[in-house]
């Protein structure tokens, strides 16, 4: 089996390089390999198709988001890791992965081989931390194995990033330590809330309700809406009534507060602050 599953890697490496050659066609930004067909007497391997929702709902199911921002992340990995790769395991990444995912007309990517500047550069793509980044690479990784084992295995990743490959299980509470989407225990959780004034615990999820005059709420509002745009996750924002609104900040539905959900919570003080609205 392992002498089987090298040789259909080198076979896959052979026709990236192949295709390389040949040139790109004009309506695609990265070429596809051909694939021999089979001659008398002979056995031709078949290439498994990784398919572009299951691959990003696979990602969704490990990191618990929905789909855009599922997408969003699993897009940031593989235009860093296309970056970072050396020929011909970025045209057999690229040529395996769906076109939808290749960022095209994206603007540029900055190649990364160390760990620390791949998730950088991952986080600044998809508007996350590095600790989230590092969360949405595993998870790619996983769903991409999940689909076509042998591609993960066949790419020659950078020493630093290899350990990207580690599974990351559906369903899993949280990242490789200092992730922040674990939840917290409940003395971390009550010392974070000390902190937290304005909110409370409800329904797994952190709440902060506002009071304000309607044309100051909108200004508040306004500004806080800006909080996903610039770092990645933002508030969910009711507005029961003209002069209220109530903030609701969580990781995934039913999972606990996390220390990303306490994190959020402090960026939304401040941009309350910042806003220069007073609370009731």
């Amino acid at each position: 089996m392992g002498k089987q599953m090298q040789g259909d890697n080198q076979r896959r490496r052979a026709l990236a390089r192949q295709s390389r050659q040949r040139g790109t066609p004009a309506d695609r930004p990265w070429p596809y390999p051909d694939i021999p067909t089979g001659q008398p007497g002979t056995e031709t391997a078949t290439v498994p198709v990784i398919r572009y929702r299951e691959l990003v709902q696979g990602v969704g199911r490990r990191t618990g988001e929905d789909f855009p921002d599922a997408r969003s992340g699993a897009e940031a990995t593989v235009r860093a890791l296309a970056a970072a790769l050396l020929e011909p395991d970025r045209e057999l990444l690229l040529d395996a992965v769906p076109a939808e995912l290749h960022g095209t007309g994206a603007g540029q990517v900055s190649r990364r081989r160390d760990l620390a500047g791949f998730l950088a550069e991952v986080a600044r793509l998809c508007r996350r931390t590095p600790e989230q980044a590092r969360y949405q690479a595993q998870a790619t990784l996983a769903a991409l194995a999940e689909q076509d084992p042998e591609l993960v295995a066949a790419l020659d990743l950078p020493a630093d990033l290899a350990d990207l490959r580690s599974p990351l299980p559906v369903g899993a509470d949280g990242p490789a330590p200092g992730g922040g989407t674990a939840p917290l225990p409940g003395p971390e959780l009550a010392l974070a809330l000390a902190a937290l004034p304005y909110w409370s615990v409800q329904e797994h999820a952190l709440v902060r309700s506002i009071e304000l005059p309607p044309d100051n709420l909108d200004r508040v509002l306004q500004r806080l809406a800006r909080i996903k745009p610039e770092t990645g996750r933002g508030p969910s924002i009711g507005r029961p009534a003209a002069g209220s609104a109530v903030l609701t900040v969580r990781t995934r539905r039913g999972a606990g507060i996390t220390a990303l959900d306490v994190a959020l919570a402090h960026q939304v003080d401040a941009a309350i602050d910042e806003a220069g609205a007073g609370m009731i």
